[in-house]
């Protein structure tokens, strides 16, 4: 499963904005900051049976170029190290990763790509892994950017347990049964 996320700093632990009733005064417990433009970092990683894979830090947006370079440098190396090479591999169809020069790409590395319905959070276990991930990123308080790159790869490489990663897994069957259940629509998860 692979996938990609941003992470911003204004995402953090912050109350919601309320209005304040006519003529009373102002608690600053009921503000939330915001800014125009936060400081966020774009991430992508993946995970499989094997364990927890590789997760890399992007500038910018993920075009189909970058997407093509994060699965040579990142995918690849995992999928030979740690998956024997034999692997399906699972995206969430963003415009990207549906490029001709990427399906050329999986096709010319024998990578076989699972046909995965877009927009489909509910279905693909690394959103429930992103938001572990975040929140023990900001259990960290990152202060700028440099801070929040340098606190999101410790907090890969160390603090998610592999029993998380084991149980994201098997949750496919589930997910599944009860989507069919469903009849193809939202499922709680």
């Amino acid at each position: 499963l692979s996938d990609e996320t941003r992470i911003s700093l204004m995402s953090g632990d912050f109350p919601p904005l309320v209005r304040r009733p006519p003529n009373s005064s102002l608690n600053a417990k009921y503000l939330k900051k915001t800014v125009k433009h936060p400081v966020s970092i774009m991430i992508w990683g993946c995970f499989s049976h094997y364990g927890l894979g590789p997760m890399c830090i992007v500038d910018g947006t993920i075009n189909n170029t970058k997407y093509i370079n994060i699965l040579k440098e990142n995918l690849l190396p995992y999928m030979e190290n740690s998956c024997k090479g034999s692997m399906l591999f699972q995206d969430d169809n963003a415009t990207c990763h549906r490029h001709k020069n990427v399906i050329d790409f999986l096709e010319e590395n024998h990578i076989n790509r699972i046909f995965w319905p877009a927009q489909s959070p509910d279905l693909n276990p690394i959103e429930n892994l992103w938001s572990f991930f975040k929140m023990k990123i900001f259990k960290h308080h990152p202060k700028n950017k440099e801070d929040l790159k340098r606190i999101a790869k410790r907090v890969w490489q160390n603090e998610i347990p592999r029993e998380l990663v084991d149980n994201l897994i098997s949750s496919m069957p589930r997910r599944i049964n009860m989507l069919v259940e469903a009849k193809g629509g939202h499922i709680n998860y």
